[in-house]
């Protein structure tokens, strides 16, 4: 464990050296993790894995749908999932703040890795998981996929 925080000021996710009985170590300090999440129990998989790094750097868990750009928001109305993405997404944080974190709802609209990269510059995001299905595979992912998307920008 760090024994201090850098300022306010300091750079996000910033690295610290720190000697501790002669090893040079070093911490790591996040404010803020995004999770994508899609309605569905393969989304609901990294869910365990956000709430141990939360506890671990007591970061705030941004909880990110995002809900494809339909014919309901191009006449004005809202996309038909919204409603049921804000109503899981507001169960979901009221477990994880049940549980002792930190966490907000966020419902975007538009494509899924630009609106992915959007919320976590407008959040500040220092760490966003990202999850694959397992019969994607790994390889895929890197070059194909949101999660390839987004990890290659």
């Amino acid at each position: 464990m760090c024994p201090h925080r850098p300022p306010e000021w300091a750079f996000p996710a910033l690295v610290v050296l720190q000697r501790t009985r002669g090893f040079l170590g070093f911490c790591v300090f996040l404010d803020r993790i995004l999770v994508p999440l899609r309605l569905s129990p393969a989304g609901e998989a990294k869910l365990p894995v956000a709430e141990r790094q939360a506890r671990a750097f007591d970061a705030e868990l941004l909880l990110l749908h995002v809900e494809p750009d339909t014919a309901g928001a191009e006449s004005g109305g809202v996309p038909p999932g919204t409603a049921r993405a804000r109503a899981y997404l507001d169960t979901v944080t009221a477990s994880l703040r049940g549980a002792g974190l930190r966490a907000r709802p966020l419902v975007r609209v538009g494509p899924v890795a630009d609106v992915v990269l959007d919320s976590a510059r407008r959040f500040s995001a220092d760490l966003i998981i990202l999850g694959v299905t397992v019969r994607s595979g790994l390889l895929r992912v890197l070059s194909e996929g949101i999660a390839g998307e987004v990890s290659r920008r």
